[in-house]
């Protein structure tokens, strides 16, 4: 289930950012509670500023992981994907089915008309999760600071 972030699951988004894992692929770690706080505070700014959104994946009341979009520019109809997965949660396929659930909010509701998925080229996990969830790898591409490989994908409904 997707629902909004709540102030209560800092605990929890501090914890995910202590993985390994999530540090590596996501290039950020958190030092304290009140950084978490401050993550989940800036959910709710970046949608009141329309460029981005951010849900928290629960199952069984309990975090399991986050599925937003970012850069967002709705002017253009552009967003990316976005998620991680913590690490009792990981191989039950959390991200696949947020990912699934939030692409076609994106394109309906939001009226996006691009939604890419990008992941360091290396993240073998992240790219299973793309082709399960039914985006077609297009190309790669290079970004950073610090640099690195990321391959591309784009859903079937890519363009309208």
């Amino acid at each position: 289930m997707l629902r909004p972030w709540h102030r209560g699951d800092a605990p929890a988004v501090f914890d995910a950012y202590q993985d390994s894992a999530i540090q590596h692929w996501h290039v950020r770690a958190m030092t304290d509670h009140a950084e978490a706080e401050a993550w989940i505070a800036s959910r709710s700014t970046q949608w009141r500023e329309e460029t981005g959104a951010d849900w928290a994946v629960v199952a069984d009341a309990a975090l399991v992981g986050r599925v937003g979009i970012k850069r967002l520019e709705l002017s253009d109809g552009i967003g990316e994907l976005a998620y991680w997965v913590m690490p009792a949660a990981r191989g039950r396929n959390v991200a696949t089915r947020a990912t699934t659930a939030l692409a076609p909010w994106a394109f309906d509701v939001l009226g996006l008309h691009r939604l890419e998925l990008l992941h360091a080229t290396g993240n073998q996990p992240s790219c299973r999760v793309a082709v399960k969830a039914g985006f077609r790898r297009r190309n790669d591409a290079t970004a950073g600071p610090p640099p690195r490989r990321l391959a591309r994908h784009a859903p079937p409904r890519a363009a309208r």
